[in-house]
């Protein structure tokens, strides 16, 4: 396997786990742990957690935040309250797809918007394109870990880590704010796939 590949802040417990690794998209991911079928059917009758720490996590905020995401994005962010997300496109000025995101809001004139991992340096030089001086953008890819759980169980697993049973009560789309092991964490409950979870 290639010694340049980005690695998440979870690789050395995918090699302890004895993970199969690859390069995917310029990062070094584990594939599966036993087998796919064994790793599916778990996820279907249980639950599965997925490191998802290779997509981009691109925070945006200061006075002119909400405009600049108007401008770039093919959804209405000013149509979000704060614990909101909505699904939306990074477009070109054509209004060509550039890239699918997922934008939350976190305040008046602040958001996190979640890139796929491929397109991330990408998608950051085109929105940097565009970024009034009253806006901020801070990539904080490298400086935190994004985990996914899906399956039947996955909602009562995330309660039972985080000691919070309010985060069933959030909708898709919404977000909460807590901690796991002490340390400060978001719980979006925005199901990508399709598939009851959190990330």
């Amino acid at each position: 396997m290639e010694t340049n590949l980005r690695q998440t802040p979870l690789t050395v417990a995918h090699r302890t786990l004895s993970g199969r690794m690859v390069d995917f998209a310029g990062w070094e991911m584990p594939v599966l742990y036993t087998s796919i079928l064994d790793e599916a059917r778990a996820v279907r009758a249980a639950a599965g957690i997925f490191d998802i720490s290779h997509m981009g996590r691109i925070h945006v905020s200061g006075e002119g935040a909400t405009a600049l995401l108007q401008k770039v994005t093919s959804n209405d962010v000013s149509a979000l309250q704060p614990s909101e997300a909505q699904y939306s496109l990074l477009t070109n000025s054509q209004g060509g797809i550039i890239d699918d995101i997922i934008v939350y809001r976190q305040g008046p004139e602040a958001y996190l918007v979640v890139i796929n991992a491929s397109n991330t340096d990408k998608d950051l030089g085109w929105i940097h394109s565009h970024t009034p001086a009253n806006v901020t953008i801070d990539n904080r890819t490298a400086q935190t870990a994004m985990i996914a759980a899906q399956g039947p169980r996955a909602p009562q697993l995330v309660v039972d880590i985080a000691s919070d049973p309010s985060l069933l009560a959030l909708d898709r789309f919404q977000y909460g704010t807590g901690a796991i092991a002490g340390a400060p964490a978001t719980f979006c409950r925005t199901g990508y796939t399709g598939e009851d979870g959190f990330e």
